[in-house]
């Protein structure tokens, strides 16, 4: 055997060891937080539990904290700064992650993330049989370091902006059943937690934000508080809107009534030029698709009897 390919061959089993070596460490961390995040957990059950069946049962909906191993990750990775963890806490509520530790867990994946793709672009490249290179080696790395860093923060943007849109969607209906509600003699406490009870199942992301709303009005806040902490965890303009028109008529003495009826009307017109609008639009964005896709087939189909027609008949009468 050659020098060279014993080395070759040395190279592949230390790289295949390596990459094992990380395998069995990402488990056995990963194991490690699922054992601490349930025991915590149990924990947490026996002392609720304790106290009583109604504290149990609110288990469902509390959320949980994080894991016994994760608190000291999470204390020294998240940022001592209040202004910037409160902005990433609001986005990561409007995206849905409303747990104690989110911001923490949010900030450990941009680590991890950050640097284990760097680190398998570097041992799975070799392993499959490629070659880095001096510059190529830096800039993937570079790359696969802004992909892992920036990854999280643009899945969480995503998730924020397509919950919004679906509220924008559902809350024109939810407001006709509070409407309801309200006219057929409930006070709005209690329509609140009607309307998120009856659309659980078909409007689930506003049925939850009514649901916290209305665990918030139970536990004692205020109805002005609870409307403003909708707006925030939302980040829903005509929610937001809707809050303020619902806290102006309470302070004023107005008719809740008659302010819901003229939110849900508004809601609804929105709604209907935002689907008009997209109408509109239509037309403009199929001109890409039809111009590079749909054209060509066209002038495919309409050329080909010609283009038979003439190789049948007037190639060989000038070849003739």
């Amino acid at each position: 055997m050659e020098p060279s390919s014993a080395i070759r061959g040395l190279e592949n089993i230390v790289s295949l060891e390596t990459m094992l070596i990380v395998l069995i460490f990402a488990a056995i961390v990963l194991a490690v937080f699922g054992v601490s995040d349930l025991i915590e957990r149990n924990e947490t059950f026996r002392r609720r539990l304790a106290t009583g069946p109604e504290a149990a049962g609110s288990m469902s909906v509390r959320a949980r904290g994080p894991g016994v191993l994760a608190k000291p990750i999470e204390a020294w990775i998240v940022p001592t700064d209040e202004q910037q963890r409160s902005k990433v806490r609001q986005q990561l509520m409007r995206a849905g992650y409303r747990g104690p530790s989110a911001v923490g867990r949010y900030y450990v994946a941009r680590l991890l993330l950050g640097v284990g793709l760097p680190v398998a672009y570097l041992l799975g490249v070799p392993a499959v049989g490629g070659q880095i290179l001096g510059s190529t080696s830096v800039i993937g790395t570079l790359v696969a370091a802004a992909v892992g860093a920036l990854g999280p923060m643009l899945f969480v943007a995503n998730q924020a902006g397509e919950r919004a849109k679906q509220l924008r969607i559902d809350f024109p209906d939810a407001l006709d059943l509070m409407l309801v509600c309200v006219e057929s003699g409930l006070g709005l406490d209690a329509a609140v937690g009607r309307v998120g009870e009856e659309m659980a199942e078909s409007h689930r992301l506003v049925a939850e934000e009514f649901q916290i709303m209305g665990l918030e009005m139970r536990a004692g806040l205020s109805r002005e508080e609870a409307l403003r902490r909708l707006a925030q965890r939302t980040g829903v303009e005509e929610i937001s809107g809707f809050a303020s028109l619902l806290i102006q008529s309470g302070q004023l003495g107005a008719s809740i009534g008659e302010a819901l009826r003229v939110a849900a009307e508004e809601m609804r017109t929105r709604r209907l030029l935002r689907a008009e609008e997209q109408a509109a639009k239509l037309p403009v964005k199929m001109i890409i698709p039809m111009a590079l896709f749909m054209m060509p087939c066209m002038m495919i189909a309409i050329a080909i009897p010609a283009v038979i027609q003439i190789v049948r008949t007037v190639l060989p009468a000038i070849g003739g």
